[in-house]
């Protein structure tokens, strides 16, 4: 099996894993795309296969599956964008941002993939936690003037952790996120899907990244650290 590009599409809990199995066949040439929700996502790709091959990506789409093979495409904010870990793989990560707009799904290589990772983070850290505990929707969450003032209070704590850490999110990035979200509709959060489907969340690569981003930078976190833990307890109760 000698595949010249791996999407990494699983889980961010299950990304070790997937590059340990990868790395069994593994070959010089071959990237690993890292198209996941989280931080430092493309870190644990790159501390089993090295830097060479990877390739972070940031995708501004959200999906419900209807059934295996068939999916809704609830929103879509394109372009996509793409860039590498080494310098040595430009190359490849502009001609996998080419095929892909090509095929239809516009993609943008970038020099600035760290500050979109986290400007995506940030929202994730919001909404996701917040409708897996509740069992609403974006559009639910967001309607709801108490739990509103939640997924608020997480939004300004994710952004001081980020400009505390030197993260670029841009001047506007409050307005534009907040608009962000309420555009996104009816939608169910993966980790909500993962809480009803029993499944292991991606809490730790969203939330317990500010955690641990703002305990670097000496920011307090309460609320990401309560929503974490709540999150967690769910888990312990999927059996």
């Amino acid at each position: 099996y000698r595949p010249g590009v791996i999407f990494l599409t699983v889980k961010a809990s299950a990304i070790t894993l997937i590059a340990s199995a990868i790395e069994t066949f593994y070959r010089k040439g071959m990237v690993v795309v890292s198209w996941q929700n989280g931080i430092d996502t493309e870190a644990e790709v790159a501390r089993v296969l090295g830097r060479v091959p990877v390739i972070r990506a940031v995708v501004n789409y959200g999906c419900g599956l209807i059934q295996p093979g068939r999916v809704r495409l609830v929103f879509h904010h394109p372009p996509h964008y793409l860039q590498e870990l080494a310098p040595e793989t430009r190359p490849s990560a502009k001609a996998l941002a080419e095929t892909l707009t090509r095929s239809g799904l516009a993609t943008e290589h970038t020099d600035q993939i760290i500050p979109l990772v986290w400007r995506k983070a940030v929202m994730n850290a919001c909404m996701n936690p917040v409708c897996a505990v509740t069992g609403q929707t974006m559009k639910q969450a967001l309607e709801d003037p108490i739990i509103f003032q939640l997924i608020d209070s997480l939004l300004k704590e994710c952004i001081r952790v980020a400009r505390a850490n030197e993260i670029g999110l841009g001047w506007d990035y409050y307005a534009f996120a907040r608009d962000y979200m309420e555009s996104a509709g009816p939608h169910k959060p993966s980790m909500l899907v993962d809480v009803e489907q029993r499944r292991r969340t991606e809490i730790d690569f969203i939330n317990g990244k500010f955690i641990e981003y703002g305990r670097q930078a000496g920011i307090d976190t309460p609320y990401n650290t309560t929503i974490r833990a709540l999150v967690k307890a769910l888990e312990s109760r999927q059996g």
